[in-house]
């Protein structure tokens, strides 16, 4: 590893020795010190197109768009449409993205090669490359605002990839600050002292796989005695003593069907057994409690 630099951009000098780094997830990005002016502070992507967004242009730090040029020139961006001509002008804040542009007035070329030379290529967002930044500019205190990383879509990989950028940074002597509102650096409970509760949501899980697998086997059966009574049905046109059997498969083709919805309303209410349970046992149980540097 290369010895840590003092400046990542010669176009870039911070101001202060703080950067608050916030991202789109309520609520903790109005937690953000939008206005403390001893605080650097950094937004990303979008940011500045919603009410949310308090600091004034002439107070931002920097921003980052760090996606790659047909992503961000797009027209049908649901975030704001006048996105790229947005970027066409020129701010009081310098615009870190993959390139220098020269149609971007306020773009800076990220320091890739400076921070991949300090920490390898290990990034699966925009928050760990502000933060590999950030360390390079020399900031000592990093705060982190709006990012939940929650939900199982793309965010699930991004947020290992969080867990480790804040152990690294903190191993590195860097002051990590996580509003406790933040559901970032949050588990279900604390490991051991609740795992009663905890492995009682386990349980609920597994039933909950368990049911499911039954649905699609009870479905599989459901379309076949559908299928034999249609069937049937048709057949009793031209053979009118397949009455009774049409009539005993149509009473199959009910009861299987019934048995479907039942399993499945089983399957809904353990689905909102373990919401329930999340919300006991995670972080809205007491959102004081665990509180990752937490400021006094």
């Amino acid at each position: 590893m290369s010895t840590k630099a003092t400046v990542a951009s010669s176009r870039f000098k911070r101001k202060n020795d703080t950067v608050a780094i916030v991202g789109f997830a309520p609520p903790s990005r109005n937690k953000a010190p939008w206005d403390d002016l001893s605080k650097d502070l950094v937004g990303l992507n979008e940011e500045y197109n919603f009410d949310w967004f308090k600091r004034k242009p002439e107070d931002v730090t920097a921003f980052f768009q760090l996606h790659p040029r047909q992503s961000f020139i797009r027209e049908e961006n649901q975030s704001d449409p006048e996105h790229w001509k947005w970027l066409r002008k020129k701010h009081p804040f310098p615009i870190f993205m993959q390139e220098r542009y020269e149609d971007i007035p306020s773009s800076i070329k990220y320091p890739w090669d400076r921070v991949v030379q300090e920490f390898g290529t290990y990034f699966t967002s925009t928050l760990t490359y502000i933060m590999a930044w950030a360390y390079l500019e020399g900031y000592t205190r990093m705060e982190l605002y709006g990012f939940n990383m929650a939900s199982n879509t793309e965010y699930i990989r991004q947020r290992a990839n969080a867990h480790y950028f804040i152990g690294l940074m903190r191993g590195k002597g860097i002051d990590v600050y996580i509003p406790p509102e933040c559901m970032l650096m949050r588990g279900y409970a604390e490991y051991a002292y609740d795992d009663v509760m905890l492995g009682a949501r386990q349980d609920l899980e597994m039933l909950e796989k368990i049911h499911i697998t039954k649905l699609e086997g009870l479905a599989n059966e459901i379309n076949r005695a559908r299928g034999t009574a249609n069937a049937l049905l048709d057949a009793t046109q031209y053979y009118p003593e397949l009455t009774d059997a049409y009539s005993e498969a149509e009473k199959i083709a009910v009861v299987k069907r019934d048995d479907f919805h039942l399993k499945k309303g089983w399957t809904r209410g353990l689905k909102s057994a373990e919401r329930l349970m999340d919300k006991y046992l995670g972080m809205e149980r007491n959102p004081n409690k665990g509180a990752i540097n937490v400021e006094s």
